[in-house]
């Protein structure tokens, strides 16, 4: 019981220090990122990627959905048959992150158009066709599907975590520094 008392102060603790002024019938989605513990703690030097729809700073809104067969439909019309998932809050990910190791560097999150722009990926998709000339319609709408300014382009987002003795990661830039959060005992 105690643990859990615990558990639930640390966690009004974080909702308020992510969300402003949630007023009464205000949904929000406060996920609780401890993986990052686990992914993180064993490996002096740590370099990961995350890329997954999300947003940037606590937002509130409901952000969970279910997807059966690519469309979206309510999350209780199929249980078991859907896919549940919400948006990732990167803005908790790097606080999580920035709580655990003194060592890490973020880089983004950048939309993922920019990142995959600063990779390359017109420049590839280019080359593709001139080789696949019979398969060129398919590759631009595939790249265009990706870099889409009102769909996945901006709806996806890249972020690098490193240890400081890693450089940037290519197709990021380095984030502010941040505020440490509030650790718990």
């Amino acid at each position: 019981r105690e643990g859990r008392e615990k558990l639930l102060s640390q966690r009004k603790l974080e909702f308020e220090d992510r969300f402003q002024t949630p007023e009464i019938g205000d949904l929000a989605t406060v996920p609780h990122y401890g993986m990052m513990d686990e992914i993180v703690a064993p490996w002096p030097t740590f370099v990961g990627l995350f890329i997954d729809y999300g947003h940037e700073d606590a937002t509130i809104g409901d952000t969970l959905q279910a997807v059966r067969q690519h469309k979206f439909e309510h999350p209780l019309t199929s249980p078991g048959e859907a896919d549940l998932t919400t948006q990732v809050d990167f803005g908790a990910v790097i606080q999580r992150a920035r709580g655990h190791r003194d060592d890490l560097e973020i880089d983004g999150p950048v939309t993922q158009a920019e990142f995959l722009g600063r990779l390359g990926i017109l420049q590839r998709a280019s080359k593709l066709m001139a080789v696949n000339p019979d398969k060129a319609a398919e590759i631009e709408a595939s790249v265009m599907r990706l870099m889409a300014p009102n769909g996945m382009g901006t709806r996806f987002k890249a972020m690098g975590i490193r240890s400081a003795d890693v450089p940037t990661l290519p197709g990021l830039e380095p984030a502010e520094p941040g505020p440490s959060p509030r650790r718990s005992g």
